[in-house]
């Protein structure tokens, strides 16, 4: 079945009340610019997300829990914070619905609220844009006792015109999910974090990130290249902070032309602070006694803002366990294919070639052919002496399209 992205919502909630006027001809609307049709849709759908959140509160009951979890308990201001939703069917019967939850979607509706504040619908360009998009909604079932694990990144708020944590504090966050087109929501509880002014090094590093095109670099919305040059230097200058780490993984999700930034060496020297989070990521990404959104975490971590060879052990053996979260193996795929060495292809290969499920051999097959090799092992045996997987902004660009 083909689906207006948003517009199922907006007709299923009468926006006239929301007081925006749209442009009164095809002419006036050709005429928008690109921040002005941003600013128009985000504040119509902002108006959207405030019903669904009121809605949300007397929706009737559902099998289906969902979850938000943030991926650490504190952020650098200024930095990204990623949130896990996980959603999953507590009932005894498979339910059906459209179980998109990444933001182009959108479908997942996340709201935040500052220190004292009421809380205030979160939108990225992402999220807006889907709300006018033709896309495919597939309708499938979620079988008792199964889950799906997203992450997303909240940076730059267009509903606010600024940063979605645009101070030092605690926030609360919550989460509903619209997963059927006759408008069933599943909501979350609401849960704190910490987002803490950066000391030292981190204090000079943040200054450079503090701007709002910056921010729009960092979620992947912008190429301003002054605000490109000011990660360069982040980079650069404070190479062992969590800003560089930041940083580095925006340039990275950029064309080498634009960016301006060589790829990270697998085997680059790793200063004390990057070394440690290198460990405690390895450490949690393996650690079954662990929750699953927290090991999906750590393995997304490993592969996108590290890239690094000392992450491969890990992930290849979290790939080859097929009893692991399906989940959990699916980002190991993606994080694998992040990684600029040679050793991140064969357990890739193994999968794309034996895994017993479709899903993830699909998509290991598929992030091989975006790395240059074919999914055969003849093909890698004649590469293997030289090759080494560079073009990771293509990677990353291909594994978002798919909502990883």
């Amino acid at each position: 079945m083909r689906v207006i992205a948003g517009t199922w919502i907006l007709l299923l909630l009468s926006l006239p009340a929301v007081g925006l006027t749209a442009p009164s001809s095809a002419e006036a609307r050709a005429r928008e610019t690109q921040a002005e049709f941003i600013e128009r849709w985000a504040q119509m759908t902002a108006g959207t997300a405030q019903r669904i959140l009121e809605r949300s509160e007397t929706a009737p009951p559902t099998p289906l829990g969902l979850e938000v979890m943030p991926a650490q308990p504190r952020f650098p201001l200024f930095a990204p914070v990623t949130l896990l939703v996980r959603l999953s069917n507590g009932g005894a019967q498979p339910v059906e619905g459209n179980y998109q939850l990444d933001e182009s979607s959108g479908r997942l509706f996340v709201y935040v609220a500052g220190p004292d504040g009421d809380f205030v619908p979160y939108m990225s360009r992402a999220f807006i844009y889907a709300q006018v998009s033709d896309m495919e909604v597939p309708r499938t079932a979620l079988p008792p006792g199964a889950s799906i694990t997203q992450q997303v990144s909240l940076v730059y708020n267009h509903v606010t015109k600024s940063r979605a944590f645009p101070t030092s504090g605690t926030y609360r966050v919550k989460a509903v999910f619209a997963y059927r087109t006759d408008y069933s929501l599943v909501s979350s509880e609401t849960v704190e974090l910490q987002i803490a002014n950066p000391a030292g090094a981190d204090a000079n590093a943040s200054s450079l990130l503090a701007g709002d095109e910056e921010a729009r670099v960092l979620q992947g919305e912008s190429t301003d290249p002054k605000a490109i040059a000011n990660l360069r230097r982040v980079t650069e200058q404070w190479p062992d902070t969590d800003y560089a780490l930041c940083a580095a993984a925006a340039l990275l999700a950029l064309p080498p032309e634009t960016s301006g930034f060589a790829s990270l060496a697998a085997d680059r020297p790793l200063g004390p602070h990057h070394r440690a989070l290198l460990e405690r990521a390895i450490s949690a990404a393996s650690d079954k006694s662990r929750g699953v959104a927290m090991r999906i975490a750590a393995a997304r971590r490993l592969g996108v803002q590290f890239g690094h060879k000392d992450a491969i052990p890990v992930l290849a053996t979290i790939l080859g366990d097929h009893a692991a979260d399906k989940g959990l193996r699916l980002q190991a795929v993606v994080a694998l294919s992040q990684i600029p060495d040679k050793g991140a292809v064969p357990p890739l290969l193994d999968a794309a070639l034996e895994d017993p499920d479709d899903d993830v051999r699909e998509l290991a097959a598929s992030q091989l052919r975006s790395m240059g090799v074919m999914p055969r092992r003849d093909m890698w045996t004649q590469q293997e002496a030289t090759w080494v997987p560079t073009n990771r902004w293509r990677l990353l660009s291909d594994a978002r399209r798919r909502g990883y």
